[in-house]
């Protein structure tokens, strides 16, 4: 992930196959580097990723603008080493279902029976995720989507 190109979107990966159409961009355009940050990289001759690529991290004027996190910026340029990308699975905080009802008037057996479908749905999916719950939350409310 080096560059905004991808933005709003997502955002791309930088590789060796792509590196070429990269290098010649505003150093703006890399991630993580908003205008603040840019107009300092400016004061080193900075204006390019290509620029910031030819750097050195041990150049100490890059730790005296970056600090701490110079080599990230450094590194994410760098090939030569391999890395996998492993993508974060998130688990989901809410499992839920929801239905709404036609109108006002529904006969309390139809809202018990549904209420029973919807408390299945879920049952399974806790069931199916391996998860467990304290609390149950229901909501009813009619097409109009008022409470």
């Amino acid at each position: 992930m080096t560059t905004n190109l991808n933005k709003p979107f997502g955002i791309g990966l930088t590789n060796k196959m792509n590196l070429i159409n990269i290098l010649n961009l505003p150093i703006i355009d890399f991630y993580g580097i908003g205008k603040s940050l840019a107009e300092k990289l400016k004061t080193l001759n900075i204006y390019y990723i290509k620029d910031l690529y030819a750097r050195n991290i041990e150049d100490l004027s890059l730790v005296e603008v970056f600090g701490t996190t110079a080599y990230k910026y450094l590194d994410a340029l760098k090939f030569d080493k391999y890395e996998e990308i492993i993508p974060e699975i998130k688990k989901s905080k809410v499992i839920g279902h929801e239905s709404s009802f036609e109108n006002i008037n529904i006969p309390q057996e139809e809202v018990l029976k549904r209420l029973k479908e919807i408390v299945a749905l879920v049952s399974n999916r806790l069931r199916y995720s391996s998860l467990v719950s304290n609390t149950i939350n229901v909501k009813a409310r009619i097409q109009s989507k008022k409470w």
